[in-house]
């Protein structure tokens, strides 16, 4: 039985039953009907070229593969798999002032890295969706949960991830969306667990990308000083306790690098004037040298 595109419609009324079925089988065509409709079927594939599609474990193979490569960097360093990663991922709420200051430009500039100068209205594409779009009402409606962000230790890249509801299965189990970039803000790749994930640019994953340039335009990753709560109030450890203290009992400290010289308040061989002392008359020798 010939695999080719070069099949005579004589040749193909040649084959038996089952040799029509696994022709179909092999590309994903019907395998019912009469002999004359098997034939027909076949000889119209074989003519339009179908080529033979791939098994499932195949085609596992291929994802992982191509999965795989969204884990190296432009200099070709290995990166961990988010999805692998149990530990070191901080909430929102802690981790939100460490997100990468991603803006409009930054996601524009990743998604035309697979086609540059191809699509020029791109941009004008990104603003639309970002207004408009699937991707940013998914992120405004909620559907995009809580942000999480993972610091690759001792590398200038980190991860960010977050799950999205199905905007039209809500119950079903939630697509997990990561994006991979530098701390300046440079988008290295993305992946989503959707069906169109693998292209690093589905709606999830650009809701995720909206919800972090949001964060970024709207200063809530690097909040002023009057927008953070007032930390110089908080107590460290217990309560200090000043006793008072007469001056003369005090040691005055001038502490320097390698120098510190302690002295008395006042002069320990200077007489302290106490005013409850009592006081006491001349005797007539002192008098007489006081007049002396």
């Amino acid at each position: 039985m010939s695999e080719t595109s070069e099949l005579s419609l004589e040749e193909v009324n040649t084959w038996k039953v089952d040799a029509l079925k696994l022709f179909c089988r092999k590309r994903n065509l019907k395998t019912s009907g009469a002999k004359a409709e098997l034939v027909a079927r076949v000889f119209a594939a074989s003519e339009m070229g179908i080529q033979v599609q791939a098994s499932a474990k195949e085609l596992m193979c291929i994802t992982e593969s191509e999965r795989a490569k969204l884990l190296f960097t432009p200099e070709g360093s290995k990166l961990p798999d988010p999805l692998g990663l149990k530990d070191g991922w901080i909430d929102e709420k802690d981790g939100l002032t460490s997100w990468p200051p991603i803006f409009l430009s930054d996601i524009t500039k990743y998604l035309m890295a697979d086609h540059p100068g191809k699509d020029i209205k791109l941009h004008e594409r990104v603003m639309n969706e970002y207004k408009e779009g699937k991707a940013y009402r998914l992120f405004d409606s909620g559907f995009l949960k809580e942000v999480f962000y993972h610091e690759l230790e001792n590398m200038d890249f980190c991860f960010l991830k977050a799950k999205c509801t199905h905007s039209m299965k809500v119950g079903d189990t939630p697509h997990t969306s990561w994006i991979c970039s530098r701390k300046n803000g440079e988008i290295i790749s993305a992946y989503c667990t959707c069906t169109a994930g693998m292209s690093g640019s589905c709606i999830h994953v650009m809701a995720l990308l909206f919800r972090i340039e949001a964060a970024n335009r709207n200063g809530m990753t690097n909040p002023a000083c009057t927008s953070k709560e007032c930390v110089w109030n908080v107590p460290i450890g217990n309560k200090t306790v000043i006793k008072p203290s007469r001056i003369c009992d005090m040691e005055w400290k001038a502490s320097k690098l390698n120098k510190e010289t302690t002295r008395p308040a006042i002069d320990s061989r200077r007489k302290l004037f106490n005013s409850h002392e009592e006081l006491k008359p001349l005797t007539p020798k002192r008098k007489e040298e006081v007049v002396l």
